[in-house]
């Protein structure tokens, strides 16, 4: 209803036709049939659910439903116990995290998150139906457990309940663990918090978040075809799990049972995310282990056991991180694996001749920039860096300007003997100027 003024000045009340009359004397108008109204259909209840480790968790927006399961310290998944996560600097996470507010971080404030939902495309309608946290516990006797907590979506309309739980949860912690979180899962939980009208629940947005996928890929994509937690799972840590649901199956799996109202199908479903939180744990301490490894003069047993692929990539990760020293050491040995495949090898020997160039450990450089000239002449299509690098060392460092002159003409006699034009103007531009260079100092 409406008030409108009459001319008296009293107030009167005008009906105002909702949407639906206005349609129904549309169609008239127009001479067509007037549907007949259908009354909503009322939605049932969530039927219970009842799952070992399961509760009700009340909120402002109704109950939520959370599971929990908790493992000790010394609980072995992968080549570490979980315990392991307290000798990982926190100054190491934030080298890895590339966030330095990590270093200030005790560990208890780590919170490693995993979501599973009803699509990969994202967007508005995509609904996160579980949320897996794990973290560190401390009871009051002091005793440390690690905990998997997972927030379990039982119908549609208890979202709202669940973002409400989990941005609470959330607040108890300063920085987010993930694998590809940062492209996909909190992105993805950020909008639904928006959706929900809880955007303050959301505060995780501007914590540090480390997330592993792109340390990882660093390390292992010269060896293995993919880099899912799944394969990482058991191509590096060594964990095979007995079943496991494909992750494409996932969504129908939930949809099923939001149509059966039977969670039991489901079930594989949350032992597939909380494999996935302890997974992710396993892999956090592995690669901190990986990374602290070459802090000692002698490289332990974990990276002698490493392939030669792995080595390099772990050298890669090591220079990405600023750390030059351990990225020249994890260089050598790769390259002291014989199974080291030749375009790493030659890659290897590229990138260690750099850092020991940038250290200005000349004693080293000059020997490998002369290995790898040979390495190069060998080779159908030859690339003359090592005889410049030899070049530029005489001539600046040595201040030995014959032996310069005479790497430069060794470099301008491969590359004719291959036919080869590229690189001919700046070879003999600067074998010019260094035989003007002798000259004048002879």
């Amino acid at each position: 209803m409406s008030t409108a003024e009459s001319g008296n000045g009293v107030s009167q009340t005008a009906a105002v036709p909702n949407s639906q009359a206005l349609r129904d004397r549309l169609a008239a108008l127009q001479g067509r049939a007037i549907a007949p109204r259908i009354a909503p259909a009322a939605v049932a209840p969530a039927r219970a659910v009842t799952i070992e480790g399961g509760r009700e968790e009340a909120t402002p927006f109704g109950p939520c439903y959370l599971i929990e399961r908790e493992y000790t310290l010394d609980h072995q998944h992968g080549p570490h116990p979980l315990g392991a996560l307290r000798r990982i600097s926190p100054a190491l996470l934030a080298a890895l995290g590339g966030d330095p507010r990590l270093a200030a971080l005790p560990h208890e404030q780590l919170v490693l998150l995993d979501t599973e939902t009803t699509g990969l495309a994202g967007g508005t309608g995509t609904h996160v139906f579980l949320v897996g946290l794990g973290f560190l516990r401390v009871a009051p006797d002091g005793a440390t457990t690690f905990v998997v907590r997972q927030y379990f979506l039982r119908h549609l309309r208890e979202e709202r309940a669940l973002l409400h739980a989990l941005g609470a949860t959330l607040g108890g912690f300063g920085a987010l663990v993930s694998f590809n979180g940062k492209s996909f899962d909190w992105p993805l939980l950020t909008t639904r918090f928006v959706l929900a009208r809880l955007a303050g629940q959301g505060k995780a947005g501007g914590w540090p978040h480390l997330d592993l996928l792109h340390s990882a890929r660093r390390v292992w994509k010269h060896r293995l075809r993919s880099c899912s937690l799944g394969t990482l799972e058991a191509e590096i840590l060594g964990v095979q799990r007995a079943s496991d649901v494909p992750s494409a199956l996932i969504p129908e799996l939930y949809f099923r049972y939001l149509r059966d109202a039977d969670v039991r199908p489901l079930l594989p479903v949350l032992a597939h995310n909380e494999a996935d939180i302890v997974s992710l744990l396993s892999l956090l301490i592995h690669l901190g282990n990986l990374l602290g490894a070459h802090s000692t003069p002698t490289p332990p047993a974990l990276i002698g056991s490493l392939r030669g692929a792995d080595r390099y990539g772990l050298a890669t990760l090591h220079a990405a991180l600023g750390q030059e020293g351990a990225s020249i050491a994890a260089y050598r040995a790769a390259l002291a694996d014989p199974t080291l495949t030749p375009p790493l090898r030659r890659a290897a020997r590229l990138a260690l001749a750099l850092a020991l160039k940038r250290a200005r450990r000349w004693d080293e450089a000059v020997p490998l920039w002369r290995e790898c000239s040979k390495a190069e002449a060998r080779r159908r299509v030859p690339d003359p860096w090592a005889h410049i690098e030899l070049a530029k060392y005489f001539e600046h460092i040595a201040r030995d300007h014959a032996a310069a002159i005479g790497m430069v003409e060794a470099a301008i006699t491969l590359l004719a003997l291959r036919n080869i034009p590229t690189w001919r103007d700046e070879l003999a531009y600067r074998l010019a100027r260094l035989q003007r260079k002798a000259a004048l100092r002879a």
